[in-house]
């Protein structure tokens, strides 16, 4: 599985591939070995773009990632 940078994806890499219907994925949260690893693809990637609607998977990516920062913190 290959990841793409941030640079490749801001040049419009991530926009090349989906045309030519090459999908990749770009991070997973949690990391493996870790189970259950939400994954971003350039797909979901480009639902960031300006006038797009975030799709399910960057908004569970992120609340996963949030509820694992704040269980972290100790009061």
């Amino acid at each position: 599985m290959q990841s793409l940078s941030r640079r490749e994806l801001q040049m419009g890499t991530a926009a090349n591939l989906n045309i030519n219907g090459g999908i990749q994925t770009i991070t997973v949260y949690p990391p493996p070995p870790a189970k259950g690893g939400i994954a971003i693809n350039t797909e979901d990637y480009l639902c960031l773009g300006e006038d797009q609607f975030l799709n399910d998977v960057i908004i569970d990516f992120f609340l996963s990632k949030i509820f694992d920062i704040g269980s972290s913190i100790r009061i």
